[in-house]
């Protein structure tokens, strides 16, 4: 993955993540995106733990503008800004339904890999499944 760039993030904007996106230029009119933690385990208790002890200040972000696939990870009060992949290219998406939780691991051809299980507009997680299948 790229790093783009770094951008601040207030406790505010965790209120409204899309606007937050919008203004930030990582996001368009399709609203695709969808934020979580790390899940690199694919053990669910460890997205219920972070939400409980961490709030919002450790979210992840995915989101789509255009046809590239932005990855935003937290730092300290601070998102480091990966570009992951344009989605005319290869991408191999799984998603796994969990009770409470999705969790999803993405592949590019690069070999980077995103694993987070979604906790904030969950349901966007298949719309991008669906979208990378279109592409293809």
């Amino acid at each position: 993955m790229n790093k783009i760039k770094t951008i601040e993030v207030s406790k505010s904007d965790y209120n409204d993540i899309e606007q937050y996106l919008k203004k930030n230029d990582l996001l368009d009119n399709k609203n695709l995106w969808f934020a979580g933690f790390d899940d690199r385990t694919r053990g669910m208790q460890n997205a219920v733990a972070e939400n409980l002890f961490y709030g919002n200040k450790r979210l992840d972000i995915i989101s789509v503008k255009e046809d590239i696939i932005y990855v935003l990870l937290h730092a300290k009060k601070s998102f480091n800004v990966y570009e992951f992949d344009h989605l005319s290219n290869k991408i191999k998406i799984k998603v796994h339904r969990n009770l409470i939780f999705p969790s999803v691991e993405m592949y590019n051809e690069n070999g980077d890999l995103v694993q987070l299980q979604a906790k904030k507009n969950k349901n966007k997680v298949f719309d991008l499944k669906k979208l990378i299948k279109e592409k293809r």
